[in-house]
């Protein structure tokens, strides 16, 4: 199986969603098939650490108000002609933003199952 793991969050960023996509896809490359992850750009992000492809799409600095993350451009025709050509099997989105936007339309375009896993308390703590 070819997983596509999506996140607004990834390392260099710690936080536990983050950790849990990159643990996931880590898994899943590992024993059940190949992963990717289709992440916002983070500044000194080393991507090579990983063993699976990381997909960094556009980002920019959050305001004070988002705690420091950033906020990812979901029309990246780069990503989604990348994730594209991994032609996955399945779309796992593990954030209700900008990530899940960009599985939306990558949902249409490829036919293929969008899994939303919700990991945020932020709709009750706002």
């Amino acid at each position: 199986m070819k997983v596509c793991f999506l996140n607004d969050t990834f390392p260099p960023c710690v936080d536990g969603v983050a950790t849990a996509v990159c643990n996931y896809a880590k898994a899943v490359d590992k024993a059940y098939g190949n992963a990717i992850a289709a992440v916002p750009y983070y500044p000194d992000a080393d991507d090579g650490q990983y063993p699976f492809p990381v997909i960094r799409f556009g980002s920019i600095r959050g305001s004070s108000f988002t705690w420091g993350y950033r906020i990812g451009n979901f029309l990246s025709r780069h990503a989604a002609k990348q994730v594209s050509s991994f032609a996955p099997d399945i779309l796992h989105c593990h954030a209700p933003g900008t990530s899940l936007l960009l599985g939306k339309r990558l949902r249409k375009k490829l036919n293929v199952p969008l899994i939303l896993t919700y990991h945020t308390k932020f709709e009750i703590e706002i």
